[in-house]
C-alpha cells in the first residue's frame, strides 16, 4: 500500500493535477456541500478535532475469497484509465495499477476492468445494460459512464437500489452529498452514486483560470483578496475584463480580459447557474422532485452574467476553433487573455503546463457569485462526471459483497485523492496560504441540480437553452414563455414525470 501511495504522489505532481478533498459529511436536504470533518477552530486560542468522517466502517476481517469484481466503463479520453492500467506504463498507469493491486492484496479479491474510450453521447451503455439485465445476466457488477447517461439506466429500471446494499455508507465524506441529494428519491431510493473518490469529480469541476502576469501588469485587484472578502462577483469580473484589454486591430494580436466559447456545444458556461446559486429543480418535504424555477431571479442573474460575457474587454465566440491564438482556449494558453472558465482537467494539457511554468503563470478562482449578498461561492461539476450504478439482476448475496467492495474501493480511492491532490500537488504547486484557502473555497460548496444530471433522459430544459441566451440567440423571456408559461407548462410536467417514473420503480 505504501508503494501505490508513493506512485500516486508522483503521478499528480508530474501531471500537475490538483484539487481538494474538503467535502460534506451529510448536509441538510437541498443544501450545498459543506466542508468535511476535521479541525475546528472555535476561537483564536482553542482548536478542537471533530470526528473524522472519511474512514470506511469496514469489518477488520473483510475477505472476499478471491471474488471477481468487474467495472464496466465508457469514458471520454480526458477521464480514461481511472479503473485499470498497466504497471509499466505512464506514471498515471502505474498509480492506478498500484491502487488496484493494493485493494486486491488487502481484501483478497480480483478487480477486472472493461473500459471503452469513446463518445458518451451515444446510448452504448443503455443498450448493453438493457440486453444484460433483460437477459437475466450480471456480467458486470459495477457500471459507470458520464452521469447524464447513467441516469438513462436508472429511470429505465435497470439498476439496483443502493440503499438496500450492505456496506455503502452514503453519508461518508468520499461520496458527494450534492449528488446524493439530487439522485435520491422519497428518502429510501437511490440508484446512482459518485463523489471525491473518483478523479472525474475533480477533472470535471468548473473553475475560473486567470493569468497572473496580465493581472499584475494591468494593476488590477488581487483576485484572491476579492474572493476572501466576498467581493468576487460577475460584475467585478466584468470590470476586470474591461481593464485588461488591448485592441491591436485584430483578434489574434489583441489582449482580452476574458475569453469564452458560447456555442451550442459549449459546456464552459454551464456552471454559471450553480455559481449564482440559481436552482431549477429541487426537492419537497417528501424528498420528491419539485420545480423551483424563479423567472424574475433568473432574469436578474443572467443579466449579471451577460455583463462579463459582453464586457468591452471580453472575447466570446460560438466557434471553438479559430486558428492560432483565436482558438478558445488558445488565447488563454497563449498568454493573451486574462480569464477563462474551464473544467479542471485543463491543467493536464501541455499548453497549460507550459503556461504554468512561465513567469507567474496562472491561478485558479471559484466561479463568481451573483453579488456580495450571496452567502457562498458555489461550484459545479459537469455532467460528464462519472456516476456509478449496479445492475438490478445481481443476486442478493453477490449484491451485498459488491456493496462492501465498493465501499472499500471508494474509501481507498478517496485516501489517494486526499494525499495527492491536496497534501502533495496543491501545497507544493501553490505554495502560499492564500492559494490553499482559495482551493478549499472552490471545493467546499458543490450544488447539483437534477436538471443537469437528468438532462438527456428526462428534461428538455437544459443548460443548452441558457447557452443560446449567452450567445444572443435567445432570451430569458423566451425561455420563460416556452417552459414555464406555455400551455403545456413543459418544465413542471417533466418534473412530475420524473416523480412518476421513480414512483413506479419503488
Amino acid at each position: 500500500m505504501k508503494l501505490y501511495r508513493k506512485l500516486i504522489c508522483a503521478l499528480l505532481l508530474a501531471a500537475t493535477l490538483f484539487g481538494l478533498v474538503a467535502c460534506s459529511g451529510g448536509g441538510e436536504p437541498g443544501k450545498t456541500e459543506t466542508k468535511p470533518s476535521g479541525t475546528k477552530v472555535t476561537d483564536e486560542s482553542v482548536t478542537t478535532e471533530e470526528p473524522r468522517n472519511d474512514i470506511a466502517d469496514l469489518p477488520e476481517d473483510l475477505n472476499f475469497g478471491e471474488e471477481k469484481f468487474t467495472i464496466r466503463s465508457l469514458v471520454q479520453q480526458p477521464a480514461s484509465k481511472e479503473f485499470e492500467a498497466e504497471q509499466n506504463g505512464s506514471v498515471i498507469d502505474q498509480a492506478v495499477y498500484g491502487r488496484n493491486r493494493g485493494l486486491e492484496e488487502k481484501y483478497h479479491c480480483v478487480i477486472l476492468s472493461d473500459e471503452t474510450v469513446g463518445d458518451t453521447n451515444k446510448s452504448t451503455m443503455l443498450k448493453e445494460t438493457e440486453e444484460m439485465v433483460n437477459g437475466g445476466f450480471y456480467n458486470n457488477q459495477i457500471l459507470v459512464t458520464a452521469g447524464y447517461r447513467m441516469c438513462d439506466l436508472a429511470i429505465n429500471g435497470l439498476l439496483t437500489n443502493i440503499r438496500t446494499m450492505d456496506g455503502i455508507s452514503l453519508s461518508k465524506d468520499y461520496y458527494s452529498q450534492g449528488h446524493n441529494e439530487a439522485l435520491s428519491f422519497a428518502n429510501d431510493y437511490q440508484y446512482l452514486i459518485t463523489g471525491r473518490m473518483s478523479m472525474s469529480f475533480y477533472r470535471y469541476l468548473t473553475v475560473m483560470f486567470y493569468n497572473r502576469t496580465l493581472f499584475r501588469d494591468y494593476g488590477v485587484e488581487d483576485p484572491y483578496d476579492l474572493v476572501m472578502n466576498q467581493k468576487w462577483t460577475f460584475e467585478k469580473a466584468a470590470e476586470i475584463a474591461s481593464a485588461i484589454h488591448l485592441d491591436n486591430g485584430n483578434v489574434n494580436d489583441s489582449i482580452y480580459g476574458f475569453v469564452g466559447y458560447v456555442g451550442g456545444g459549449s459546456s464552459q458556461t454551464d456552471g454559471f447557474m450553480s455559481a449564482v446559486d440559481m436552482r431549477v429543480v429541487g426537492k419537497d418535504e417528501n424528498d420528491c422532485y419539485k420545480l423551483m424555477f424563479d423567472s424574475t431571479r433568473l432574469d436578474d442573474t443572467v443579466s449579471k452574467i451577460l455583463k462579463l460575457l459582453h464586457s468591452n474587454g471580453s472575447y466570446v465566440s460560438d466557434t471553438w476553433e479559430g486558428g492560432g491564438n483565436v482558438a478558445v482556449p488558445g488565447k488563454f494558453t497563449a498568454g493573451t487573455a486574462g480569464m477563462i472558465a474551464f473544467r479542471l482537467y485543463a491543467v493536464e494539457s501541455g499548453d497549460m503546463v507550459a503556461l504554468g511554468n512561465t513567469g507567474l503563470g496562472y491561478g485558479i478562482l471559484p466561479l463568481p457569485k451573483a453579488d456580495e449578498i450571496q452567502d457562498d461561492y458555489v461550484s459545479y461539476v459537469q455532467d460528464q462526471c462519472f456516476l456509478f450504478g449496479f445492475p438490478k439482476t445481481l443476486p442478493d448475496e453477490l449484491k451485498q459483497k459488491v456493496g462492501w467492495f465498493f465501499e472499500a474501493y471508494a474509501s481507498d480511492s478517496y485516501e489517494m485523492t486526499k494525499t495527492t491532490y491536496y497534501e502533495k500537488a496543491l501545497t507544493r504547486r501553490y505554495l502560499d496560504a492564500k492559494s490553499k484557502t482559495i482551493m478549499e473555497t472552490i471545493d467546499s460548496k458543490v450544488y447539483v441540480d437534477p436538471v443537469n444530471v437528468y438532462l438527456s433522459s428526462q428534461f428538455k430544459f437544459t443548460t443548452a437553452r441558457l447557452r443560446k441566451v449567452y450567445n444572443g440567440e435567445s432570451s430569458v423571456t423566451e425561455i420563460v414563455e416556452k417552459y414555464i408559461k406555455g400551455t403545456d407548462n413543459l418544465l413542471e410536467s417533466q418534473v412530475n414525470g420524473l416523480n412518476e417514473i421513480y414512483g413506479e420503480l419503488k
